[in-house]
């Protein structure tokens, strides 16, 4: 009888044992997609950054590439690279222009554009642009 009295006793339910091991579990999970959200959040900052001194270089470039040859001066690259800094809202010194004479294999100048953050996060973004000075030679096929 003793026995039948001891099983009719028990309740239905959950133990202390069991809610702490969900908890550990639940816990666990949680930490994880913690963790993952704050690595997303990260690469999706580094990724905006990139695409701004990709469209920002390219803004830059596509000035050197449609103004006259004449207005290409360190003055005035210098003076574009700071109008582009302050209407992005960055750093004095973020982009740099540096001219590269050409002679080969015609006469022209390489244009170094250079976006430079000031934090060890984010990388150095280069974008090359080629001038080349015209010659007021004109070849032309022969149709022979």
């Amino acid at each position: 009888m003793q026995m039948v009295a001891s099983a009719q006793m028990r309740k239905p339910g959950l133990s202390v044992v069991e809610c702490v091991v969900a908890l550990a579990i639940l816990g666990a999970m949680l930490t994880t997609l913690l963790s993952i959200q704050v690595v997303q959040s990260l690469r999706v900052g580094l990724d905006n950054q990139r695409i701004r001194a990709e469209q920002t270089l390219t803004n830059l470039a596509d000035r050197v590439l449609s103004a006259d040859t004449s207005q290409l001066t360190e003055d005035t690259l210098t003076e574009w690279g700071r109008d582009l800094e302050e209407a992005d809202g960055l750093p004095a010194g973020t982009l740099q222009v540096v001219v590269h004479p050409e002679t080969n294999p015609v006469a022209g100048n390489r244009y170094e554009l250079i976006w430079n953050p000031h934090s060890s996060e984010l990388p150095t973004q280069r974008l090359m642009v080629w001038r080349f000075t015209a010659d007021g030679s004109t070849e032309t096929e022969d149709p022979s």
